[in-house]
């Protein structure tokens, strides 16, 4: 993934990324059994961020996502048995979300509430396409990022309800 960033005083930002990846499916119900390597695509998305209020070091802001991927192919096998050797993933996404966060010298812990929809489809399967949607549009998230200045940046997120996951990522900025 690469990403490019434009930032205004740390109030307001506006970011992109774009990249490709990887991953593998598995989906079990009662009489059948998917499962899916899917490679390559393009992995994109956008963000804006505005800090609504700045006081000491407390801050109130807002964040919007958009995103998803696009093309990404791999072969499925239905109940272990090769359905098809091409089928095409996508996902989209769109996000709005509110934080609370509190500066510590280099520590920002942080919570917050998100709105989210997501959205995943299958295509070129011997059965037609298959899509999912995200059961719960609201959860919370909370993390916290340790930051040296403008230079170096390291986040640890867990989000629930929406989404189930714990996330780590690191940038390095010039």
């Amino acid at each position: 993934m690469g990403m490019v960033a434009w930032t205004i005083a740390e109030r307001f930002s506006l970011q992109a990324q774009l990249g490709a990846g990887r991953y593998d499916l598995r989906w079990n119900q009662e009489e059948m059994s998917m499962e899916g390597q899917f490679r390559g695509g393009l992995l994109w998305s956008g963000d804006a961020k505005l800090v609504i209020l700045d006081m000491l070091d407390t801050s109130f802001a807002a964040d919007v996502q958009a995103g998803g991927w696009s093309w990404m192919e791999g072969p499925m096998t239905v109940n272990a048995i090769v359905a098809t050797k091409s089928a095409v993933s996508s996902l989209r996404y769109w996000q709005i979300g509110l934080a609370l966060t509190q500066r510590i010298s280099l520590f920002s812990p942080y919570i917050g509430f998100a709105v989210n929809r997501t959205r995943f489809k299958l295509t070129h399967l011997p059965f037609g396409s298959g899509w999912m949607h995200a059961r719960h549009v609201l959860g919370p998230f909370g993390g916290c990022s340790f930051s040296s200045g403008s230079f170096f940046l390291l986040n640890c997120e867990w989000r629930g309800w929406f989404e189930e996951g714990l996330s780590l990522s690191a940038q390095v900025r010039f």
